[in-house]
């Protein structure tokens, strides 16, 4: 079911972490009946391996049942050059959210809707499906944590 941008909030006791490079846990991850499910392109995904993880993250994007549980993608952080790539690949599995690492500004959640916007356009989506869970990480992004928080509506 493909949401729209602030037509719900979503209350999460338990998010479980998938490496979207492994077949076995991707395709099992749903039975575990977590509030929401992130399948990783980031950390737990080694560099030769990404490619590869994407194809698989879009491809259960479009299968795994989301009756009872959010599905997201950590994609990388915006300054490894990869995460536009990771946005344009899983954007046609329309995930309820992509969590986006690392964030010190509002200008990083800013980029990242674009970002989404065109790869919505691409895969006919409507604009604001994919919403944004961000990950404060650093004292920097600490201190600018409001400003982050409220910087687009796609912000979960």
């Amino acid at each position: 079911m493909m949401r729209q941008m602030n037509d719900y909030t979503p209350t999460w006791r338990s998010l479980l972490f998938v490496p979207a490079d492994n077949p076995s846990m991707v395709a099992n991850a749903i039975l575990y009946s977590a509030d929401a499910v992130i399948l990783d392109l980031e950390d737990s995904v080694p560099l030769q391996s990404k490619p590869a993880a994407r194809i698989l993250a879009r491809e259960a994007l479009l299968w795994m049942d989301r009756a009872k549980t959010c599905i997201g993608v950590r994609i990388n952080a915006l300054d490894t050059g990869l995460a536009e790539e990771d946005i344009k690949q899983i954007s046609v599995g329309a995930p309820d959210f992509v969590m986006l690492p690392k964030v010190e500004s509002a200008e990083e959640v800013a980029t990242t809707s674009e970002l989404l916007d065109l790869a919505e356009d691409l895969a006919g989506i409507p604009r604001g499906t994919i919403r944004i869970l961000v990950t404060v990480e650093t004292p920097l992004g600490v201190v600018r944590a409001h400003e982050i928080a409220t910087s687009s509506r796609r912000v979960v």
